[in-house]
């Protein structure tokens, strides 16, 4: 009798603490709050997993098929909860494009990119969720690493227009209030930004928000880096260093203006040839 009480309590509680962790996965407002209900989801999936192997084998816990019927009502919910929040990252991707739309400034940011309302908040400052690495299925993941269709989201064209959002948003902050850009980066990506003017200011860790494994596999196109070589991230809030970046800009126009005026030059000399 004590048995199986204890049976029912520990069935009880793994139940409720499941359904609770169900319920907060499935209510999200943000984009690091998806990724969270990601993590709780896919470590559902290893407990129904284990569930399944344990419930299979002649072990008295489960003399009554009680953890086979559990695993089963395990699988519905997480089937459901999946459905729910990809249902819902559809709609916060929509935001985001829209949100991206209306900030970029002077040039769009890429495709692989998306902006979300960030956490990183206080009371005089607003901050925005810079995602580098795009959502996709991990099949969708899969078929394009065979296929080495492997996107440049940190392209010329992409680190300029990053530029310019980071400046729009410091034109935009005054004394009142400050908006922020923030994300989550690798080693790799660190390096390329602040070699573009960018600089990185390493925040709280609460606020980081580790992009899918396969989803980063493919934005660097290597297997490996969905497997053993899935790399450490850190969180950088960014801002841009406006004068080094007038200096740079200045000489690539002085630069340009000069290649300009060797070109007339030349175009000027066969003329004058062509006329002798």
């Amino acid at each position: 009798m004590e048995e199986q009480i204890i049976k029912k309590t520990v069935l009880k509680k793994t139940t409720t603490g499941i359904v609770n962790g169900l319920f907060g996965a499935t209510h999200y407002q943000n984009y690091h709050g998806y990724r969270q209900a990601m993590r709780r989801l896919n470590f559902l999936l290893w407990l129904i997993g284990i569930f399944g192997i344990v419930g299979s084998l002649p072990f008295r816990f489960n003399r009554h098929g009680s953890l086979t019927s559990l695993c089963i009502l395990l699988l519905a919910a997480y089937f459901f909860a999946y459905y729910w929040i990809t249902a819902k990252a559809r709609l916060l991707k929509r935001d985001s494009q829209m949100v991206k739309a209306s900030l970029s400034f002077d040039g769009k940011l890429s495709k692989e990119w998306n902006i979300y309302d960030g956490i990183y908040d206080d009371v005089d400052r607003q901050s925005l969720e810079i995602a580098f690495v795009n959502e996709r299925s991990w099949l969708s993941n899969w078929i394009r690493l065979i296929l080495r269709k492997r996107p440049v989201p940190f392209g010329p064209n992409d680190i300029d227009a990053l530029q310019r959002y980071l400046i729009g948003l410091q034109q935009l902050s005054n004394d009142a209030m400050s908006y922020v850009a923030y994300g989550t980066v690798d080693q790799t990506m660190s390096s390329v930004l602040l070699e573009n003017c960018i600089e990185l200011r390493e925040i709280d860790h609460h606020y980081l928000t580790k992009p899918g494994r396969w989803d980063y596999a493919f934005s660097v196109g290597d297997f490996r880096c969905g497997l053993w070589q899935y790399p450490d991230f850190k969180v950088y809030a960014m801002s841009m260093d406006t004068s080094r970046y007038n200096k740079i800009q200045a000489g690539k126009f002085k630069r340009q203006k000069i290649n300009k005026d060797i070109a007339a030059k030349i175009r000027n000399l066969d003329l004058k040839g062509k006329a002798n």
